[in-house]
């Protein structure tokens, strides 16, 4: 599907309306691919030399629109009516202009409306390509106005050497390409991210801690300080549990291999039925915290969920 609509673009036979839904950097990668061909004015699209394809490769393509979260998390219907008034003006350099939405999903459902008519009847020579995990994520009327692709995940291996090339260490690569894969973390981000690689320490230290006398208060007060990345930390230890449970099962394949002192002891610390329940409650927090939901208090109430685990 993905090599059809590149095809189908070097044509300029596209949909006016693209929803890309898959991993982050996947989704990424293709956007900025699809769009850059929609954009040449060059004749083997894209062309990598016409004026267009130069300054959209460096940030400078006037037709091109990014929208995404500026100072909240979520994209609101003044972020949409400011993007409606821009779009109805000409393009700067030829009949066709790009918006590519970057998270979607962060829409909030009067932004989402607000869209609806642009995607039903949009300027001419506007497309808009639309960023989202999973398509659930949009509007049932949002999605039925765009022609939807699947994007390719890239693999563990192939996220792992671009990293290496680009100078990270294997170590590190091994475990932001495994914390990347089949999510919206982009690993090209996640990697040089200085604040999220401190909160994974934090993450990791509260695995170790929650079980010891004093655990919960001191872990409860880490989230109550890292409220807004709760579902980050969340994820972390999810991998921590999970590598655990894969140690004791015999296997080696664990994700945080710069902790492999913490997962053998938890493999031996906890049994397998504890580790599944543990990863359990894990999940039904992540799904929870989906919601509009007190965070701090859905976190508690899951953390004390786990100790007990223990305690039976």
């Amino acid at each position: 599907m993905q090599d059809t609509v590149l095809l189908n673009a070097k044509k300029g036979n596209v949909a006016h309306a693209i929803l890309l839904y898959g991993a982050k950097d996947a989704r990424e990668e293709f956007a900025h691919a699809l769009s850059k061909t929609l954009l040449c004015t060059g004749e083997n699209k894209p062309c990598g030399v016409c004026g267009s394809c130069k300054r959209f490769e460096i940030g400078t393509h006037p037709d091109f629109i990014v929208l995404e979260p500026k100072k909240s998390k979520y994209i609101r219907v003044d972020d949409i009516r400011e993007l409606i008034v821009e779009i109805n003006t000409k393009p700067f350099e030829s009949d066709k202009r790009v918006v590519y939405i970057k998270g979607a999903g962060t829409m909030n459902t009067q932004a989402q409306n607000a869209l609806l008519k642009s995607l039903e009847e949009p300027p001419q020579g506007c497309v808009f390509i639309l960023g989202v995990l999973k398509k659930d994520e949009l509007l049932t009327t949002i999605i039925s106005r765009c022609a939807a692709v699947k994007i390719r995940s890239k693999s563990i291996a192939d996220t792992k050497n671009s990293l290496m090339q680009n100078g990270a260490k294997e170590e590190l690569a091994h475990i932001v390409s495994y914390m990347s894969v089949g999510t919206d973390i982009s690993a090209t981000e996640l990697i040089k991210d200085k604040k999220k690689l401190e909160l994974r320490k934090e993450a990791i230290m509260a695995c170790r801690v929650l079980y010891r006398s004093g655990g919960f208060a001191y872990v409860s007060k880490k989230f109550k300080e890292y409220i807004d990345n709760a579902e980050y930390m969340i994820d972390i230890m999810e991998t921590v549990f999970r590598d655990m449970l894969v140690f004791a099962c015999g296997a080696e394949n664990i994700i945080n291999i710069d902790e492999k002192q913490v997962i053998i002891n938890g493999a031996t610390y906890f049994t397998k039925k504890e580790l599944l329940e543990i990863l359990q409650i894990i999940n039904a927090l992540k799904q929870q915290l989906c919601y509009n939901v007190v965070k701090q208090l859905a976190v508690e109430a899951a953390l004390l969920k786990m100790m007990e685990v223990k305690s039976s």
